[in-house]
């Protein structure tokens, strides 16, 4: 039995996971809560932290949640991918679990693995006959982080569709409409530059020339082809435009984010 815990299923893409996991043994999940993005109704959910029951191998994603948890650090393994982690590292105690981690986060600790989140996309894709740009900050929460008003600045002529309060089916939907999408174009005050999260996994999984702003790193899987930019060369990233290049991200995807594949790259 493995069991997926974390505050909601929103969280490191809880629902890729549980599908990949689900092709080699038998998966619980526990989430504090529903998310506002309908991720809930894709697979099955028990809420509370006092429901979690006995497994041989608990995957907590988000700091956030194993912070609050009192679990076998020798069955656990944390998947840091979330601001908590980011904004708390230097007192979170992660010793003696396995880590998996967001490249961007890498530098803050050790960690067993580069995570990068399993997803699969096998519906159509047909993109608008208009040249289209697409970004999905999902609330102004993260707007801010994820460097909305450059990107709606750059981006001035271009058909531009800012993708906000929508359920996780109805952007997905969205995105595969466009030719290209823009992750994120961020760097903090701490160093952080935001690198690629679920949202570009999913634009690069429906065809999109995918770019964000954090450089992509080698581990066990290879870096993605993301196209990097800052705030300075967004325009020129965008300008530059190949279906070739959005050809070879969909295959990043299609090989290594596969759930058979990532089924075995997770254990």
């Amino acid at each position: 039995m493995i069991s997926i815990i974390s505050i909601d299923p929103s969280f490191g893409n809880c629902v890729g996971l549980y599908k990949a996991l689900s092709l080699v043994d038998e998966v619980s999940t526990v989430f504090k809560q529903k998310d506002p993005k309908g991720f809930h109704k894709e697979l099955p959910c028990v809420y509370g932290f006092d429901k979690i029951m006995e497994s041989d191998h608990y995957f907590v994603v988000g700091a956030g949640a194993y912070v609050r948890l009192k679990l076998p650090k020798r069955k656990t393994t944390v998947i840091l991918t979330d601001s908590y982690y980011l904004n708390n590292h230097k007192n979170i105690d992660l010793s003696g679990v396995r880590i998996l981690c967001m490249p961007g986060l890498a530098k803050y600790g050790r960690y067993n693995k580069l995570y990068y989140m399993p997803f699969e996309y096998n519906e159509g894709i047909v993109k608008n006959n208009e040249f289209t740009i697409a970004h999905s900050p999902y609330s102004d929460i993260k707007k801010r982080q994820k460097g909305t008003e450059i990107i709606t600045d750059v981006c001035n002529g271009y058909d531009l569709d800012i993708i906000a309060d929508e359920t996780w089916e109805d952007s997905i939907i969205r995105k595969s409409k466009a030719h290209i999408f823009i992750d994120q174009i961020t760097e903090r005050e701490n160093g952080y530059i935001g690198e690629l999260s679920k949202s570009g996994i999913e634009g690069m999984a429906v065809g999109c020339y995918t770019i964000t702003s954090g450089i992509p790193v080698d581990g066990v899987i290879p870096a993605p082809p993301v196209v990097w930019a800052d705030r300075n060369t967004l325009r020129r990233a965008i300008e530059g435009y190949d279906s070739d290049i959005a050809d070879s991200q969909k295959q990043w995807v299609d090989t290594y984010l596969n759930y058979e594949f990532q089924s075995k790259y997770l254990l």
